[in-house]
């Protein structure tokens, strides 16, 4: 029970001295992801706990193969605290003594998608009110990445939510952004001397609709006309808009087609049960094959089917 959320991160693979020759994860100089990463998450299974960070540990408890394109990995996330021991106030059980990194910890679950052509793979982060262990577990690859021997490179970058699918959005500030520049006498260089900026905010009754932020991306100079800002200004522009989708915050630059609102679902509210695993898999196949749609490949519906 209680409260779980999603998001999700898109992952790319690149020829370690050519990161122009983007790879197929089903074909990493001859491995495919999903082998690497079952394997390396099988490894840590037979650790007791692996340290995150300062104050954050996580423990593997569970490798499942759903098929061949998906790999779901269960977790245990805590906070390093002094040790001690559990007692039960009604004496009917024993003590149980706790290390410094056992207690408290709870589950989530890791799902990478990895499909059978394409240049890209999935990785969904499952949250609870306490967790953030499947996360946890993406940084940990990517710092194992280097001793696991692929002769590939590993980035990753957040999934943004579809524009198309904000509609119930909206936007609370358009900022645009200047850069001031002078000339070096001597040497006749352009070097940057301050920046300032023009606010516009609307009223809070009164926000301006989500889908302005496509008419920003086509024609920036359109957000000129909310800040009062005139053509014949020389000084260098950007555009930032501040938008709320479903209480979701962001600032995002208007100039970049990868900065966007995150995705970040509810996957069940408090009091209600937890996905089960098909369920999951269920759900962040809708996000897989829309996003896959927007990057130009395609995530084919039979690679989300369970192995008989």
């Amino acid at each position: 029970m209680g409260r779980r959320t999603i998001n999700a991160h898109k992952l790319v693979f690149t020829k370690l001295r050519d990161v122009e020759n983007v790879l197929s994860p089903k074909d990493l100089n001859g491995e495919s992801l999903i082998d690497v990463v079952e394997e390396w998450a099988e490894g840590l299974r037979n650790d007791d706990t692996i340290e995150v960070s300062a104050e954050t540990h996580i423990a593997v408890e569970r490798v499942t193969r759903f098929n061949n394109n998906i790999l779901i990995i269960e977790v245990m996330s805590g906070k390093s605290g002094e040790p001690g021991i559990v007692h039960d106030l009604e004496g009917i059980a024993d003590d149980i003594p706790i290390k410094e990194m056992q207690a408290p910890m709870s589950h989530s679950r890791a799902v990478l998608f990895s499909p059978d052509n394409g240049q890209m793979a999935m990785w969904f982060s499952e949250y609870s009110a306490r967790s953030s262990g499947a996360r946890n577990l993406l940084t940990l690859l990517k710092r194992a990445w280097p001793r696991l021997n692929t002769g590939a490179k590993f980035t990753e970058r957040r999934v943004i939510m579809s524009e198309v699918l904000t509609d119930g959005g909206k936007i609370t500030e358009v900022e645009v952004r200047l850069t001031r520049r002078s000339s070096d006498l001597a040497d006749g260089a352009l070097s940057e001397t301050g920046t300032y900026s023009h606010v516009f905010r609307p009223d809070r009754k009164n926000p301006l609709p989500i889908r302005l932020l496509e008419t920003f991306r086509k024609n920036p100079t359109k957000a000129f006309e909310y800040v009062e800002l005139s053509q014949s200004n020389l000084d260098e522009r950007e555009v930032f808009v501040s938008v709320d989708i479903d209480g979701h915050k962001r600032k995002i630059r208007v100039s970049d087609p990868d900065d966007g609102v995150y995705y970040h679902e509810e996957l069940n509210g408090p009091g209600e049960p937890i996905l089960t695993d098909t369920e999951l898999v269920e759900f962040c196949s809708e996000e897989t094959v829309a996003y896959f749609e927007r990057s130009g490949y395609c995530w084919d519906l039979s690679w989300s089917q369970a192995n008989a």
